[in-house]
């Protein structure tokens, strides 16, 4: 009779501990679920969009095209958007010739 007793308690305590877990698992789903996913995934593509239109506006249309001419469609935009990285050193030549120092 003892035995029962425990063996009953023991399988409430482990049912209940399940159904805990299991209730964290689908809490946790739907709050990543409902932050979008903006919050779950390293989204670059929205700082991109946001360097470019806050940086490239600064040139003249005149300078734009020169760069772009420069370097390249593809690698202009690669740039622009901040998927780039730096230009290389042979576009860096490329580039100073769009705007040139007065000395």
């Amino acid at each position: 009779m003892k035995l029962d007793t425990i063996t009953k308690i023991i399988s409430i305590i482990h049912h209940l501990v399940w159904t805990i877990i299991g209730l964290s698992i689908i809490a946790l789903a739907i709050f990543f679920i409902s932050s979008g996913y903006k919050y779950l995934l390293n989204n670059s593509q929205a700082a991109q969009t946001s360097n470019k239109t806050t940086s490239l506006p600064t040139l003249s249309d005149k300078d734009l095209k020169c760069v772009e001419n420069a370097i390249g469609k593809t690698r202009f935009d690669q740039i622009a958007s901040g998927s780039g990285g730096t230009p290389s050193p042979d576009e860096q030549v490329k580039l100073a010739k769009c705007f040139p120092t007065s000395q």
